[in-house]
């Protein structure tokens, strides 16, 4: 079976709190992810809102944002992961407590988790341009999965962006170990089947 992880991107808060619903009835761990509308051109819900979520299942914080600084501050008591972007200034530093991954955009080198790689628990390649659910996937991306395989034998390594059920066996083939889905699962008519037929190998 593959290890499916809904993610939940929003930027109105009921809707955040029913997607975010749905996915906790799926899975014992989700990704919730956080745009600044800095380093990415879409806004999520803020601060305030998120630092209210009282988790029923596993939190990976996935934080697209410019300065992560006060966004780790709020949420590391409810996170069970962070993930912090390699491209934003001197991201290393950020490196520590709950932050223990890194996320890496389509264009960017490797060369930039080179700091980090023996510190962290994984790496979320995204396989899309960041900041909204639905965006077109980029095949190309995949491509870094065995790079960073090589730099590091036991790092868990995430694919995030535009996973479907076409999609999904690319990654897989590539030799991903999790997978983020978003509007694939949480914006279906039917989240708990689609979430299910993600996860069986065919």
């Amino acid at each position: 079976m593959r290890k499916i992880i809904p993610a939940v991107l929003e930027k109105n808060p009921s809707e955040f709190r029913k997607r975010l619903k749905i996915a906790e009835s799926l899975s014992s761990r989700i990704q919730v992810d956080v745009a600044d509308g800095k380093f990415v051109r879409n806004r999520t819900i803020g601060i305030e809102e998120l630092s209210r979520i009282k988790p029923k299942s596993k939190i990976e914080f996935h934080l697209m944002v410019k300065n992560p600084e006060k966004y780790i501050e709020a949420l590391s008591k409810n996170a069970d992961i962070i993930a912090v972007h390699c491209e934003i200034p001197n991201f290393e530093k950020y490196v520590k407590g709950k932050v223990r991954a890194a996320a890496i955009n389509p264009q960017t080198s490797i060369k930039k988790l080179l700091p980090v790689i023996k510190k962290i628990k994984k790496v979320i390649v995204l396989t899309v341009h960041p900041g909204k659910q639905g965006n077109r996937f980029i095949p190309a991306a995949l491509g870094k999965i065995k790079q960073i395989k090589k730099l590091s034998k036991n790092i868990i390594i995430q694919v995030d962006g535009g996973i479907n059920e076409k999609t999904i066996k690319l990654a897989e083939k590539a030799g991903a170990d999790e997978f983020v889905v978003g509007h694939a699962i949480v914006k279906s008519n039917n989240p708990k089947k689609a979430y299910e037929k993600l996860k069986i190998m065919t």
